[in-house]
This record gives structure tokens, sequence and C-alpha cells, in this order.
């Protein structure tokens, strides 16, 4: 694995860039210098087909480690879910009714072409950071980010969000640092 530090850029093909993008861009490169480190563009890739197999393999050690994990519910029981935790005052949208589905459930389903999603089991990351922040001082960051949902990785067309991808794709580049906007 590289040992500099590496920042990256990363824009996407969807639009004209903007002077944020463009300052985001100067900080990664002026970071990157003042590290001795490397500075990676990256244009984000719109169309995912070509590294499918690799978001699988990423989704499949997720599922296997309990990191991720198959949900079944449609758009409607989504969407009664939503409405009923509202009414009773929370913040969450999704209640997690798949979490706990057993292998042989979720295995049946898979093997009768049920459509579904593979959702971060946010309940698994629970480690608090302190991280010296250069522009805003010293933060605390909870990696638990206590999320109303856990977050859609894969979708049911077996596509990745832009979430899992951009972390993918980070990886593989061996980036070490982050710099985005505020």
């Amino acid at each position: 694995m590289n040992k500099l530090p590496r920042f990256r850029f990363a824009p996407s093909p969807t639009g004209s860039l903007h002077l944020g993008g463009l300052r985001t861009a100067l900080f990664n490169h002026v970071m990157a210098k003042q590290l001795k480190g490397e500075w990676a563009l990256r244009i984000e890739d719109t169309d995912r087909s070509e590294r499918l197999d690799l978001y699988h393999q990423y989704t499949k050690r997720l599922l296997d480690s309990g990191h991720a994990y198959r949900c079944f519910c449609g758009p409607v029981r989504l969407s009664e879910t939503k409405e009923k935790l509202q009414k009773l005052g929370s913040n969450s949208t999704y209640d997690r009714a798949c979490l706990n589905l057993s292998e042989e459930e979720i295995a049946r389903r898979v093997r009768a072409g049920e459509k579904h999603v593979v959702r971060l089991n946010d309940a698994t990351i629970q480690n608090v950071k302190i991280a010296p922040d250069l522009v805003f001082g010293t933060s605390v960051q909870h990696t638990h980010a206590g999320l109303p949902t856990d977050p859609i990785l894969l979708k049911s067309d077996s596509f990745p969000t832009y979430h899992l991808a951009s972390v993918v794709d980070d990886h593989e580049m061996e980036i070490t640092h982050v710099l985005r906007g505020e």
C-alpha cells in the first residue's frame, strides 16, 4: 500500500465546473504538495457498468461480514413505514425490518428473483475519532452517524449508489485524504 498521503478531486461530468469545485481541487492539490503527497484527478464515472464486478465483490464482503444486509421492502411498505414513524415523532424513515431475516429466508427470496437493495448496517459502525481539521479546528467524528435509515449501497438494479462507488474507487486508488466543501 502507498505510504504517501494521497488526495483526489473527483468531479462528476454532469455539468460545468463551478468555483466551489475549483476551490476544492485547489485545496486538495495544495495539501498534497504541503504533505509531500500525491494528488489525483478522477472524473467520476456516471456509467458504472464497467466496474460492476468490483462493486459486487465489495458488496459481498460487506454482506459476509455483517456490515450490510439485503432489504426486500418495496416502495409501498417503505412509504407506509416512513409515514407511521413520522406520526410517532421519529426522525427515522426505515424500521430495519429486513435486518434480521434468516439466511434461509434471504436465500429463498433471492432465488425467487425478488427485487431487493443492499443497505449498510449502520449499527455495526460505532467508533469515534478525534480529527484535526485544519480549517475548522479539532472536531469529533462519530463514524456511527445515527442516520435515520441504513443507507442503500446497491440498488435493486444491481448498480451501486454514489456512496458505495466513491468509497470503493477511493480505496482502489489508495486515496488517504478527501477534502470536500462545507
